[in-house]
Parts: C-alpha cells; structure tokens; sequence
C-alpha cells in the first residue's frame, strides 16, 4: 500500500454533503477501513521518504503533502548513490562494516523498480 501511494498519489477522500447542504470531504473517522489503512499508509510513507533526504533536498519537498509529489521532486540516481555512499563511508568511520553484497543488496533493494 505504501508503494501505491507512492506511484499513484495520497487517498482523495470521499466527498458527502452536510447537514449545511455543503459538500465536504469525510473525515477520517468517516473512512471505511480500507480507507483508513490506506490513509495511514500514505502518512508512513511520507514520513518515510522526508526521513531519508538531506536537508538541502528536505528543503526543497517540504511543503509537498503526498509521498508521490515527493519523490517526483527527489533525487537523481546519481544524487542517490552518492548519498549512499557517502553513508557507508560514515559507517567505515566508526567502525560499521557490512559486506559487499550487503551494501550492494541495499542499495538496489531502495531503487525504483524502472
């Protein structure tokens, strides 16, 4: 579910009329459960892509609501591996070591299936 609010945008809530005769969107506890699941997914997921930037990047995306509009506004894969490796680099500095296939493995398993 995360990866769908990634790839198609945040849950567009529902819409009902009120008892003012105006259109407003459900609240959440309105939602089906489905729909809450899916909501909350698109909260972890954003919270997870902002989690991940560095600060100049944040700066940039910080103002986006969906986990979608971020990541359309993030990193090149270029800037991603450096990122990373710059990652690892600190990691060797106090004293973390992983494997090659380990490095290598979590680095692709955190890339864009294209």
């Amino acid at each position: 579910m995360m990866l769908d609010s990634i790839d198609e945008g945040p849950l567009v809530y529902p819409t009902v009329i009120g008892e003012d005769r105006h259109t407003r969107p459900k609240k959440y506890s309105e939602l089906t459960e489905e729909q809450q699941l899916q909501d909350d997914y698109d909260v972890q997921a954003t919270n997870i892509i902002l989690h991940g930037l560095p600060p100049d990047m944040y700066v940039l995306v910080n103002h986006q609501e969906a986990a979608k509009d971020i990541w359309d506004r993030g990193e090149t894969l270029y800037e991603y591996y450096w990122r990373f490796y710059q990652l690892i680099n600190d990691m060797h500095t106090i004293g973390m070591t992983m494997q090659q296939v380990q490095v290598n493995t979590k680095f692709l398993n955190a890339l864009l299936p294209e």
